[in-house]
């Protein structure tokens, strides 16, 4: 199954700051300052605010954070984030189930959990293949967010928001591989090109071969995923009064047939209905879990 996707959007992001460190005497004992968290700015209500003055409920990640956590995806964002969950449905990234505060639907998003890149509504399927390296922040918020975010957000919503250009050089790279030939190359470099004009540019590559094989034709063509992401930035700012940003961003996931859709109905262990004609027996109709591989 292919998909592309491209989205243009505009944004405003700015610097988020991490805790502050308890300072500490020679002699262990605390020193006679006050202690005080550093502020935390979100953007969740569409305007610059301190993190304890919305009155919602927010986990916010910064850049920092997010690389210290390993997240390269909604399914690691979920694992650290409380109340956040996902799942997989029908083995596909495309129909990944999101439930906050237990609140979910069959698959995908459905009106449930909205997902954000900037303000702009993207699909579930697209958050799977954000990339993570050139994100400045990533905003749960929990709750019904129709007043601010539109439909789609009963149960919450999550923003990823893109950093901006920066006014020096600098660049990023990580890469990774693993079991069934999966790999991941990403990168990032940012800086100004003249003295009103600066750009960032950003790329990634994933892949993984499938870990299952078909019975019918003996290959390994059930259940492989791959995806390309890429961001490009430019920022115009004349003068200290006026600024102005354009940002494409551009995704592509090729993913194969999932495993279930060839799995036995035999092993369906969900959703019970009651069996035609039967007032007592049931029959499983959905299969919960991953498919296990048959290598």
């Amino acid at each position: 199954m292919n998909k592309n996707r491209i989205l243009v959007a505009a944004v405003a992001s700015i610097v988020v700051v991490g805790f502050s460190t308890p300072h500490a005497s020679a002699q262990g004992t605390a020193a006679p300052k006050s202690e005080a968290l550093d502020e935390i700015i979100v953007t969740a209500r569409k305007v610059e605010e301190r993190l304890l003055d919305v009155p919602l409920t927010i986990t916010a990640y910064t850049s920092a954070a997010i690389e210290s956590a390993g997240v390269i995806g909604l399914k690691d964002l979920a694992i650290s984030t409380p109340g956040l969950f996902t799942s997989s449905a029908l083995g596909s990234r495309s129909s990944d189930r999101i439930a906050i505060r237990g609140i979910s639907a069959v698959a995908g998003t459905s009106g449930f959990a909205g997902i954000f890149v900037d303000g702009v509504y993207v699909p579930s399927s697209f958050a799977q293949g954000i990339e993570v390296s050139n994100i400045e922040r990533i905003e749960v918020l929990k709750g019904p967010q129709s007043a601010l975010f539109g439909r789609a957000t009963l149960s919450g919503a999550i923003n990823y928001v893109t950093r901006r250009p920066s006014d020096q050089w600098e660049g990023k790279a990580s890469a990774s591989v693993g079991e069934y030939s999966h790999y991941e190359f990403s990168g990032l470099v940012s800086g100004p090109i003249s003295d009103t004009l600066a750009l960032i540019g950003s790329a990634r590559t994933y892949g993984r071969e499938s870990p299952y094989v078909n019975q019918l034709t003996g290959l390994k063509d059930v259940g492989g995923q791959s995806s390309r992401n890429g961001t490009l930035g430019l920022r115009w700012r004349p003068n200290d009064d006026f600024e102005a940003y354009a940002r494409i961003l551009y995704g592509k996931d090729d993913d194969e047939s999932a495993a279930v859709y060839h799995q036995n109905s035999l092993a369906n262990n969900c959703l019970p209905q009651l069996v035609p004609m039967s007032t007592t027996s049931t029959f499983p109709t959905y299969y919960c879990g991953e498919v296990v591989p048959n290598v």
